[in-house]
């Protein structure tokens, strides 16, 4: 998945950093993040970033359960890589 370039957080592009965060997410029956918590937050806001990036940009196909869409959190990690 990409994200787009302009997410990247200002701290970390003025520092020269590239970092990854763990993401815990709230994935519902129509695939779409409700809900997103940072589980490893590695600094230069990242964190927000990622949370803000999953929130707004974030689609998966929905979880399913005996064949029916179901609401799950699921781990996910967002690696950013300097532009």
């Amino acid at each position: 998945m990409t994200i787009p370039a302009s997410e990247y957080p200002r701290e970390a592009l003025a520092a020269n950093a590239q970092a990854s965060v763990v993401l815990g997410i709230l994935i519902d029956e129509t695939g779409r993040v409700r809900e997103a918590k940072v589980i490893r937050e590695p600094g230069h806001g990242f964190g927000v970033a990622a949370m803000r990036s999953a929130l707004a940009h974030f689609r998966f196909s929905p979880p399913r359960l005996n064949g029916r869409p179901v609401a799950t959190w699921w781990v996910f990690t967002v690696i950013y890589v300097l532009p």
